[in-house]
Order: C-alpha cells, then structure tokens, then sequence
C-alpha cells in the first residue's frame, strides 16, 4: 500500500527486461497491468508483455490476446498503435495472411509512428506473398528497402523472384540478404539459392538447404512439394532407399496432396 508500489514493480520489469530475462519481465509485466489497471503506464505493460511472448516465440496464442485486449481496452492509447501493428504482423505468423493485409495497409495509411513503415512494409510484403500476389508483394518490398530495411526487404524480393521464375533477379536480392541478414534471414536467403540453383541444374547443392527447411516447418504448406522435390534429387543420386523414405513419407504424412502419388511413381519408374 506504500504509494511508490507501483513505481517499485514496474522497476522490477524494466530491471528484468534490461538484463534480458525476458520471460520474468512479461510476469513482472502483466502483474502489474493486474495489481494497478487503473495505472497510466498499464497499456504500456501490457504491450511489453505481449512483446515479450512474442521473442520469445513460446505462446502466440497468449500474445494474440493480450494485443487484441490491449486494442480493444486503450483504443485511443498513443502506444496501442505498436500493438496494432505488432498484432498484424502475427497474424501473418500464425497463417492469417489474408486477414492481416487490410490491417497493415491502414497502419501504413495513417503512419503514426513513421520509423516503422519499412517494417509495416515489409509484413505486408510477407502477407500479399502468401495470398498468392508476388506483383503486389514487390512493390511493398521495394518501399520497405526505401524505407531502410535492408537484408529483410531482400528478402522479400528474391522470394517474389523465385514466384516468378526470375532466376537471375531472384538471385541478386538474395544473395544480398544472406551476406547482410540475420542468421534467419541468411538461412532462408541460402535456402532460396539453392532453389535458384536446383532450376539452374544443380540440383545436388538443394539437398541439404531443403532438409533444413523441412526440419524447421515439417507440417508447413510447403512440406509437400520440399519432399517431392527431394524424392527427385535422390532419384538423380540413384539413392533408391533415400527416395522411398521420402516418397513414403509423402504419402503417409500428406496422403491428399496431389504429388503424394506421382512421387510413388517417380522412385518406381526411374527404378
């Protein structure tokens, strides 16, 4: 009841924050937001609570309601602009892509916190990409590159290279991500070569790119068409027990897919 006690336990959490103790801060964080609702910075803490759950990649779910409360409890809340946005940008992390276009086309309108547009950029960029509109996508990529993000911007456009076949172009934008990215963004960007090169001939140098895409998102909706595609690298090896692994696995994890069946086919004729 001591009247600095609400200054005390936000210390707590911006002392736990600082020292990158990130799961104790989103605690500290919300039990604050919990104890002082009426605070002035509860918006606040529960922004960084969900911000938290969110690096730290363990409860998206959790996060998506904090921000879904945060927006709909301080609609009027200067920083409940960030949750609107970080909240968009989940929704393309947990597969609602197309729900999360118009959101991040109207933050990008109203642009209240312009040092973020190359990243509003780019998750929109992320999200036209996966509801099949590469053009769209592109032009979102290159604002967010004139926007100043770089290897992630990159990125974005070797993928919309990739989509449309444009090797060499595909090519440029990623190499520039992987000698400049992150180590997530590098992989994806190494990954994305591979690809280029597997259409280029070279096809031995996609295998082991392709395992490791498969290993971080086995379930994903491009896990079908990575085991085809390495059903046919082993076919070329003539690794036959390698391609039957993989092809069984196809059918077994992916029976409705439409390569399931044709991958079967591919190890028995080359057979």
């Amino acid at each position: 009841d001591h009247a600095q006690a609400a200054d005390a336990r936000l210390g707590i959490a911006w002392s736990a924050l600082r020292q990158d103790r990130r799961d104790e801060a989103r605690r500290e964080f919300l039990e604050f937001a919990r104890l002082f609702a009426g605070h002035a910075y509860a918006p606040d803490a529960l922004g960084l609570a969900a911000e938290q759950s969110l690096r730290l990649d363990d409860d998206r779910e959790a996060a998506r309601q904090l921000l879904d409360g945060l927006v709909a409890d301080h609609a009027s809340h200067p920083r409940t602009e960030f949750a609107r946005l970080n909240r968009a940008i989940l929704m393309v992390r947990m597969g609602e892509a197309r729900a999360a276009v118009p959101e991040l086309r109207d933050w990008i309108a109203r642009a209240p916190f312009p040092p973020l547009l190359g990243r509003a950029h780019a998750a929109l960029g992320a999200a036209l990409l996966a509801t099949g509109a590469p053009a769209e996508a592109q032009r979102a990529f290159t604002l967010a590159q004139l926007e100043g993000v770089g290897p992630l911007a990159a990125l974005g456009l070797g993928s919309v290279g990739l989509l449309q076949q444009q090797w060499d172009a595909a090519a440029g934008a990623l190499t520039e991500a992987r000698d400049g990215g992150t180590p997530a963004i590098v992989a994806a960007a190494e990954y994305g070569l591979a690809v280029v090169g597997f259409h280029k001939g070279a096809r031995g140098d996609f295998k082991t790119p392709a395992l490791a895409a498969l290993a971080a998102d086995p379930k994903g909706p491009g896990a079908p068409r990575l085991l085809y595609a390495l059903v046919g690298v082993a076919v070329e090896a003539r690794d036959w027990p390698g391609a039957l692994d993989l092809a069984r696995r196809l059918v077994t994890e992916f029976p409705a897919d439409g390569a399931a069946d044709d991958a079967l086919e591919r190890v028995g004729s080359a057979a």
